[in-house]
C-alpha cells in the first residue's frame, strides 16, 4: 500500500497534489494564528475596557468618600466655628476638585445604568452638600436653629450618598477591582 502511494507520488500529477496538500496545509495554519490572535485582541479590549470602568468607579469612590468624611464630621454637629474651620481648612477645595474631576470621567464607558446613575449621584449630593454648607456659611453668624437645619439637611444627604457609594462599590467588586 505505502509503495503504490509513493509511486503515485512520483507520478506526473503527484507533485501537484503535493503542493495542493501543503496549499490547504498553509492556509490552515495561517488560520490558526490569525483566530489566536483575534482572541488576544478581543481580551486585551476586554481587559483594557474592565480596567477603565474600575478607574472611573475609583474615582467615584474617591470622590464621595471625601463627601462621606465631611457627612460624618457634621452629624457630630460640631460648633459652628469648627463647621467653618473644618470646611474652609480641610473640606471645601477636596471636594470641589473631586466633583471638578467627577465632570471629567466618561461616566457612559461604566456601561451600566445603575453604575452610571450612582456615579452621578456621589457628584450630585457633592455638589448639593457643598451648595448647603457655602449657604449656611454665607449667612454669617449661625443662629442655632439655622445650624441644627443646615447639619439635619447634610445628614439627608449623607444617607443618599451612602445609597450611592455601595453602589459604586458593589461595581467595583463585579468587575474584580
Amino acid at each position: 500500500m505505502i509503495q503504490s502511494i509513493i509511486d503515485w507520488l512520483n507520478g506526473p500529477s503527484g507533485p501537484a497534489w503535493i503542493q495542493a496538500v501543503g496549499s490547504i496545509g498553509a492556509i490552515w495554519a495561517a488560520l490558526r494564528v490569525s483566530n489566536r490572535q483575534l482572541a488576544k485582541v478581543a481580551e486585551a479590549s476586554k481587559q483594557e475596557s474592565e480596567d477603565q470602568v474600575q478607574a472611573i468607579l475609583a474615582v467615584g469612590i474617591g470622590a464621595g468618600h471625601y463627601g462621606e468624611m465631611w457627612c460624618d464630621f457634621v452629624r457630630k454637629r460640631p460648633s459652628s466655628h469648627d463647621f467653618r474651620i473644618f470646611w474652609t481648612r480641610s473640606f471645601a477645595d477636596v471636594i470641589e476638585a473631586s466633583v471638578h474631576t467627577m465632570k471629567q470621567v466618561p461616566a457612559h464607558q461604566l456601561r451600566k445604568v445603575e453604575l452610571i446613575n450612582a456615579f452621578n449621584g456621589v457628584m450630585s449630593v457633592l455638589v448639593v452638600i457643598s451648595s448647603k454648607t457655602r449657604s449656611a456659611l454665607g449667612r454669617g453668624a449661625f443662629a442655632d436653629q439655622e445650624i441644627a437645619l443646615t447639619y439635619n439637611e447634610i445628614s439627608q444627604d449623607s444617607a443618599l450618598l451612602q445609597t450611592y457609594m455601595n453602589l459604586l462599590r458593589a461595581g467595583l467588586v463585579d468587575v474584580g477591582g
